[in-house]
């Protein structure tokens, strides 16, 4: 069997890791597999860097056109993107197609919708990033998770960054989210002054960047929060940061998933999140706490209940974060996920 996974970002994100761990673990059960990926830009170096065999390509028309001279060599296209996705429909003869689809919100516009059509299968990481699909009567759409693996938290990076970033005797809670529209950091910066009130110990150390960076700024200024609501920028590491983390928080509007949020789970960290699309399937029966989207008020005492010492309050919420981490490891395994996507693999070989 050879698979192509497909991914043209740029940058390291949610979906540049699970495309490597897809083909690392294929790798792993004997599968050759290449990643076609945008030259220079990090999925193709760890992936390199990991022993897989990488193709490098400028864009979508580099992409397009190493595909027509070399794509049929290969018994199944995985488009892990949606600007892959383009890449590949606009080949022909092709292998068969796998497109697999993290967000929630609609496909915008016909090109979209026709493109999701020409895949010979659909897989979304969730519900919530299925159901618009399945609503323009594409699919059947299959249900994959994405995964998640344990973060290599070294205990020097985390004493670097407590030095740096966390006053003596704050509690530390930590988002991993670009700064943008759908990601909602207003709501979460109106949040931080509500949980103020009740824990003035209280520090934020938000992970990411983007267009709304000056409009959050000013929020963070107006709420009289500067030294409580830490914009710390994009980080390609993020793993000593869950070293600091007591708590994890989303504020998200639209969410296919959360893979940060899947970190915070695997790490034994209490979450809380809008009930957005995939961060309420995660943080379903009791595994988080779930406030509605755009409540600042509500999100503010979900915060506050990351850090109630009361009896009870502390036993739930030991509750909560056992069953996350006991549901992320059951439904978020590397090797499973990759395992689910080879069964796929397999059938479309054999149809």
């Amino acid at each position: 069997m050879k698979i192509l996974e497909i991914n043209l970002e740029r940058g390291w994100r949610g979906g540049e890791r699970q495309t490597f761990w897809t083909a690392d673990a294929l790798r792993r059960e004997g599968v050759e597999v290449c990643v076609l990926a945008r030259r220079g830009e990090a999925l193709a170096r760890t992936a390199r860097d990991a022993g897989i065999p990488v193709a490098e390509v400028a864009g979508n028309g580099g992409a397009w056109r190493w595909l027509m001279r070399h794509g049929r060599g290969y018994d199944v296209w995985h488009a892990q993107t949606a600007h892959a996705l383009t890449a590949c429909v606009l080949c022909w003869p092709r292998p068969p197609l796998v497109a697999t689809r993290r967000v929630a919100f609609a496909p915008r516009g016909a090109a979209s919708r026709f493109k999701y059509a020409r895949a010979d299968s659909l897989v979304a990481i969730s519900h919530a990033a299925a159901a618009p699909l399945e609503a323009l009567g594409l699919g059947p759409v299959l249900r994959i998770p994405s995964a998640v693996e344990a973060l290599d938290i070294r205990p020097e990076a985390v004493a670097e960054l407590r030095a740096r970033w966390v006053p003596a005797g704050a509690r530390v809670l930590g988002t991993v989210a670009a700064l943008t529209a759908e990601k909602d950091p207003l709501t979460l910066v109106a949040a931080m002054a509500e949980l103020r009130r009740r824990h003035p110990e209280a520090i934020l150390l938000h992970l990411g960047d983007g267009a709304m960076r000056p409009v959050v700024e000013a929020a963070i200024a107006r709420h009289g929060l500067g030294e409580h609501y830490r914009l710390v920028g994009f980080q390609h590491d993020i793993a000593p940061w869950f070293g600091l983390f007591q708590g994890f928080v989303m504020s998200s509007r639209s969410e296919g998933l959360g893979s940060s949020l899947l970190d915070a789970l695997w790490q034994g960290i209490p979450a809380a999140a809008t009930a957005a699309g995939g961060l309420a399937e995660v943080l379903a029966d009791d595994r988080g706490v779930l406030a509605p989207v755009g409540d600042a008020e509500a999100l503010g005492r979900a915060l506050a209940s990351l850090f109630d010492e009361a009896p009870a309050a502390r036993e739930a919420r030991e509750r909560r974060v056992a069953k996350a981490r006991e549901w992320v490891r059951r439904e978020c395994d590397v090797d499973r996920m990759a395992g689910r996507y080879r069964e796929l693999f397999d059938s479309l070989i054999e149809r």
